[in-house]
């Protein structure tokens, strides 16, 4: 009967490996391309997706257009109502 060796040897002899939470090179170039370029990426996103590109749409709509939360009065009607009764209180 043959022993069974261990799959792997325990320690790392590599070093730590990358710092946990750092960023990626992919990442970062991502990051300096949007700086150095992101008002003409947005503008041809837009442009995109007013000529009907599907993906386009999804992508603005998800990405550009920050999601409305749930409220029962907005804050212009709210504004709306108060400026509305101000001028009722002085006429």
């Amino acid at each position: 009967m043959s022993e069974r060796g261990r799959p792997f040897q325990l320690g790392n002899r590599f070093g730590k490996g990358r710092p946990r939470r750092s960023e990626n090179r992919k990442s970062l170039r991502l990051q300096e391309l949007l700086v150095a370029r992101g008002e003409e990426i947005t503008a041809a996103l837009i442009e995109r997706a007013k000529k009907g590109d599907r993906t386009a749409m999804s992508l603005a709509m998800d990405r550009l257009i920050p999601r409305l939360k749930e409220v029962g009065v907005l804050p212009v009607e709210v504004q709306a109502e108060r400026i509305t009764h101000i001028v009722h209180q002085i006429i």
